[in-house]
């Protein structure tokens, strides 16, 4: 659109969330916000994006971040608890519970709620009169951004589900990669173990605030999350369709404007264009777009995106 700005600035930060919020405390949440440079007192009306990425957090959004703000969008993008900056989370006065069965939410449930509960506690998306945010999901962040559309259809004005985590291989790998190879190095060597880790569990080493948070819940619960965060992730991909951790009636529960987007070539058994075609398919009124990953230029892909976001 003519007029918006080409400049962003960006406000970096950990949020608690607050029980008044109706959420767990505890729970610290590493964020950015992206914000177009506009005039003195003037808001992004209307033009609020959550842009989640895959186990990158941040780092892996970053660039769509700050892609939308150049378009003059007010963008939130966060790490995960359990990934990068963000509280590990695993205290049972941190987790969410179903309210019928008592169970704790395995992901990624949890981190759609907490993506919720972060917009509902920054003060830059609590603008009286302003629509709910866009949500752009992308690998493993776009079934987050699923469970939010669904769980919280209140929080989600559009959905846009990019190289959605899904296909042959995806279920093992994600719960080996993002749960049980952490498990296997803690009961072979207790919790010191994580250092010579995978990079992420590592990296989460050297900060004092999350080892500090490890050790106050110990190795026996650390493995017994770990063991049943693998073992959700890997049950729920076997009910024949093929989304991790996402079945069928869970999408029919969006009522968002939906897009789905595919720019991965080849088959790598993680990110298929099967598992996006199935998104469009379970979703009423959604579209969706493939993009050949030799030719598409990433403007054609931000375009699209926009178009959705503007007709809703």
């Amino acid at each position: 659109m003519a007029g918006l700005p080409s400049v962003t600035s960006v406000v970096r930060g950990s949020h608690e969330l607050l029980r008044s919020c109706g959420f767990y405390p505890a729970v610290k949440i590493k964020y950015e916000v992206h914000k177009p440079v506009l005039a003195e007192n003037t808001h992004v009306q209307g033009r609020l994006v959550i842009t989640l990425g895959g186990k990158g957090g941040i780092l892996a959004s970053r660039g769509h971040a700050r892609e939308f703000a150049s378009r003059g969008y007010l963008v939130l993008t966060h790490d995960r608890r359990g990934n990068q900056g963000s509280s590990w989370g695993i205290r049972d006065s941190q987790r969410y519970r179903d309210d019928s069965s008592g169970s704790f939410l395995a992901e990624p449930l949890t981190h759609a709620l907490d993506t919720c509960a972060l917009v509902d506690s920054l003060e830059e998306f609590q603008v009286e009169g302003d629509e709910p945010p866009h949500w752009l999901g992308e690998s493993s962040g776009a079934r987050m951004s699923i469970y939010a559309a669904a769980l919280r259809p209140e929080c989600v004005r559009s959905l846009v589900c990019m190289n959605l985590t899904a296909g042959p291989k995806a279920a093992e790998v994600i719960a080996h990669a993002y749960h049980g190879e952490n498990a296997d190095d803690v009961r072979a060597g207790g919790l010191d173990a994580l250092r010579d880790g995978n990079q992420d569990s590592a990296a989460r080493m050297d900060d004092p605030e999350l080892v500090e948070e490890l050790e106050s819940v110990g190795a026996e619960k650390f493995i017994a999350w770990s063991d049943a965060e693998a073992t959700f992730v890997r049950t729920h991909a076997v009910d024949g369709y093929p989304l991790v951790a996402i079945r069928s009636d869970t999408l029919a529960r969006i009522r968002a404007p939906s897009l789905g987007i595919h720019t991965f070539g080849g088959f790598d058994g993680m990110h298929t264009a099967e598992a996006i075609r199935n998104f469009a398919s379970g979703v009423s009124g959604s579209e969706c777009e493939f993009y050949d990953p030799r030719i598409v230029n990433e403007d054609d892909v931000m375009d699209r995106i926009i178009r959705l976001f503007e007709s809703t």
